[in-house]
């Protein structure tokens, strides 16, 4: 069955046992949890706030960026160990609030091609995230899924 209810709040539907980093954090800490969790945005934090987000894809841009411009393997290792999550995450993230609705949510998914939002307090403290994912199980129930 189909859940119309699309003027319900995204924090009926965000995640919020949230794995992040910090922005000192080294590329293979990111990685690591890339590799341990099955989900495909990392939120950068410090102190709370939201700095940016790090994807799959930014991690795999960055690994075509240092094949570019260091020589060898010796220097591929060395931005392993040296460069940080803040060098790899995306500064210029949009946000939502816990009392967006899901349509709003959809809407800027839709215009941008976005798969994941970070939802924020007033104050820019990450609460959780909410993704394209979450959004189609609250739509889409288990017992319609059982029909195909």
């Amino acid at each position: 069955m189909i859940s119309t209810d699309i003027h319900s709040p995204v924090s009926a539907v965000m995640s919020t046992d949230l794995i992040t980093v910090l922005p000192f954090d080294p590329v293979h800490k990111i990685i690591k949890v890339f590799r341990d969790h099955d989900f495909h945005h990392i939120p950068v934090v410090e102190n709370g706030l939201i700095l940016g987000m790090i994807s799959k894809l930014d991690l795999l841009g960055f690994f075509e960026d240092v094949s570019r411009w260091v020589d060898g393997k010796h220097q591929t290792q060395y931005m392993m160990e040296n460069a940080t999550a803040s060098e790899l995450m995306t500064k210029d993230i949009v946000t939502l609030k816990p009392t967006d609705t899901l349509q709003h949510a959809v809407s800027i998914f839709r215009e941008n091609y976005f798969r994941s939002l970070p939802v924020v307090d007033e104050n820019g403290k990450l609460e959780g995230i909410v993704t394209t994912y979450d959004i189609l199980c609250h739509t889409f129930k288990p017992e319609f899924l059982k029909q195909t």
